[in-house]
């Protein structure tokens, strides 16, 4: 199921998966609305590799925050195993993308930027992509405004105080 968390059934769909000590891959991006105590021990209890939240929407901040903090706090999880999708450049403003971004961060997890609509998309959200989602460059520089995505050798940060994004 795409949205397991959201299935009136999901407790004992989560039971089973624990039960069958299969290792579970969730890479459907995970709907963290849904999370509370016993969704996250049972979370914890499956072999898992990697596992993919997802946070699509603004108004839907308080309940996704709510639902990963709950899930980091009985998980203790491995940041390099945990992502969070963010859809940008669908109902947002850039703010709001690094934001989403910031917040995933300070939670420990790792952010997987991805833009609606590619080519329509302002240039500083392709750079946040890249940014982000280059896990060699995003551990080498945690943040955004620090990161150096052309060869003149300007920050994100120098480039936005100049005009030139």
């Amino acid at each position: 199921d795409a949205n397991i968390l959201a299935c009136k059934d999901k407790y004992n769909l989560l039971w089973q998966l624990v039960n069958s000590k299969a290792r579970v891959d969730f890479y459907q991006g995970l709907d963290a609305r849904h999370i509370d105590k016993e969704t996250a021990y049972m979370l914890r209890d499956i072999k898992r590799k990697e596992t993919h939240f997802a946070w699509d929407l603004m108004q839907n901040e308080s309940k996704i925050l709510k639902g990963l903090e709950t899930f980091v706090e009985i998980v203790n999880p491995s940041p390099s195993h945990i992502s969070v999708y963010i859809l940008t450049n669908y109902n947002t403003t850039f703010e709001q993308d690094l934001y989403r971004v910031r917040k995933v961060q300070e939670l420990g997890l790792m952010p997987d930027v991805r833009v609606y609509r590619k080519g329509t998309a302002p240039k500083i959200t392709r750079y946040l992509q890249r940014w982000s989602n280059n896990r060699f460059v995003y551990k080498s520089c945690k943040d955004f405004m620090d990161y150096v995505p052309r060869s003149d050798g300007l920050t994100i940060g120098e480039m936005l105080k100049g005009g030139l994004l």
